[in-house]
């Protein structure tokens, strides 16, 4: 699956170099006085689609952007990034350093993997595999709602209503190659763009309720989609009201994938 969507990011998104993506004009032209850092691919983890009682767990995980600025050299601010080499930023934020690269939107991320693997949130992230022992993260897909980054002077800043916009082809193409049966949107609004409302559209969906779980129908498959707000500032804590509300949801949604095998 990884090499099939590398193949797909080269020829449609961006070959290494340069910007391919035939919407580049535009999305370059919507980022006002911010930059748009570009082509940041997708991640797909060593054991995505990792097998429980019996069935596979597809887990796409949709934020809005990478982010990051161009000054942070060779970190998350680089550009035409390759799927290989956005496993390599994946690495690094399992046990890294906070604030960076161990940000609070993974540490959140980590917590939400946890609970649809049937983990403890605040236990070790870990999970057994044939042949040994691997990080939740090697367990999912990551697939930003926009494959490049609007940014400011620093690490902030967010998509622009048209590059989300744009990407939604490139977000439903990702989903084609890898078939999720769960898709858990970071980030929410509503009004204007954001990962919930782009991962609705791409299924043919109105915009659920905030922290829902729907079932939904794909061209692949069964789709269980939890529309979610951003980890960062609402549920990186496993002790914070928010993620009280989030994990029932997740729950909820590894019960119904597995169904009476979970």
């Amino acid at each position: 699956m990884r090499d099939k969507l590398d193949v797909y990011t080269h020829e449609h998104v961006d070959d290494r170099t340069t910007l391919v993506c035939r919407s580049a004009a535009s999305c370059r032209g919507s980022v006002g006085r911010a930059t748009l850092v570009e082509g940041q691919a997708s991640f797909v983890g060593s054991h995505y689609g990792l097998t429980q009682a019996g069935r596979e767990l597809r887990i796409l995980v949709v934020p809005q952007q990478v982010g990051g600025a161009l000054a942070h050299g060779r970190d998350r601010g680089d550009e035409h990034v390759t799927v290989g080499e956005r496993a390599a930023q994946v690495e690094t934020s399992k046990y890294g350093q906070r604030p960076y690269p161990r940000t609070a939107h993974m540490v959140g991320t980590e917590h939400a993997l946890q609970v649809l693997l049937g983990m403890a949130a605040d236990g070790d992230p870990e999970i057994d595999v044939t042949g040994g022992r691997v990080h939740v993260f090697e367990a999912m897909a990551m697939a930003n709602a926009t494959l490049c980054s609007r940014v400011l002077s620093d690490a902030a800043g967010q998509g622009s209503a048209t590059m989300i916009k744009n990407c939604e082809r490139h977000l439903k193409r990702t989903a084609e190659l890898l078939r999720p049966n769960v898709i858990l949107a970071q980030g929410y609004g509503k009004s204007g763009p954001s990962p919930s409302r782009a991962v609705a559209s791409m299924l043919g969906l109105g915009l659920p309720q905030k922290t829902s779980l729907t079932i939904a129908p794909a061209a692949w498959g069964e789709v269980a989609f939890v529309a979610a707000t951003h980890p960062s500032r609402n549920w990186a804590a496993h002790t914070s009201a928010k993620w009280r509300e989030l994990e029932p949801v997740l729950r909820a949604t590894r019960a119904h994938v597995l169904g009476a095998h979970g």
